[in-house]
């Protein structure tokens, strides 16, 4: 999509001229994007992954936005509906 906009991205800290390094353009990641990556990937609302976790729509938003920090029991719940290391949230 990047591309159809005209701007040249490079994954990685080099770049060369004309391309952007990617932080740049996307920003840092947090465990809150990284959720709503995996969430959305999943195409699943915030309130189907609630369902999925055992919490309201509103603490999953929270952590989405980083208002609310995903604590390690959390983490571990995140990690076996999704198969990716718990670490990653921590």
């Amino acid at each position: 999509m990047l591309e159809l906009a005209g701007i040249r991205v490079r994954l990685g800290e080099a770049a060369p001229e004309g391309f952007i390094p990617a932080h740049e353009v996307l920003g840092e990641s947090s465990p809150g994007m990284l959720l709503r990556g995996l969430r959305t990937r999943e195409n699943l609302t915030q309130a189907q992954l609630a369902e999925a976790l055992g919490v309201h729509q509103n603490y999953v938003s929270d952590m989405e936005r980083g208002i609310r920090a995903v604590s390690a029991a959390m983490a571990r719940k995140i990690e076996r509906l999704y198969h990716v290391p718990r670490q990653i949230f921590l």
